[in-house]
């Protein structure tokens, strides 16, 4: 039997969890104001926050640069259109613009991130999140 995901780890979970309320907080606050209705997942892994921002109300498109992870996330949440694109490739810009890019957990692997957030700000309608920054410490938390 194969090896559950990496991204199914317990302390990825407890991560998620909390940057997800911080995340499902902050969109609820603010997407009628802002009129969000169109989304993108930049770096979806397995395609959680691509589910919660769903879960919002939002129209939800998801990319990833990896095709086991895009394989997977496809079957966990159906409704939801995942497709394999590089975030450092211009045909990342082929996707569209949305009214919120979102992109958490990537920025820190890529060889180019400025490109990349070049790339994001130009598919950016109204609003763009991106998580860059990992907090020092042992704890769940999104500061």
């Amino acid at each position: 039997m194969s090896k559950p995901p990496i991204f199914d780890a317990a302390h990825y979970e407890s991560l998620n969890t909390s940057r997800g309320a911080v995340v499902s907080s902050l969109l609820n606050q603010v997407k009628n104001t802002l009129g969000l209705y169109t989304a993108i997942d930049v770096g979806c892994g397995l395609g959680y926050f691509s589910a919660l921002v769903k879960s919002l109300g939002l129209d939800v498109m998801a990319v990833d640069g990896r095709p086991q992870n895009v394989e997977e996330a496809s079957r966990r949440n159906p409704g939801i259109a995942f497709t394999c694109c590089d975030a450092q490739s211009p045909e990342l810009l082929n996707k569209g613009k949305f009214d919120l890019v979102f992109c958490f957990g990537l920025l820190y692997h890529l060889e180019n991130p400025f490109l990349t957030i070049r790339y994001l700000h130009e598919m950016t309608h109204r609003l763009l999140l991106i998580e860059g920054v990992i907090y020092p410490g042992a704890d769940p938390i999104m500061a």
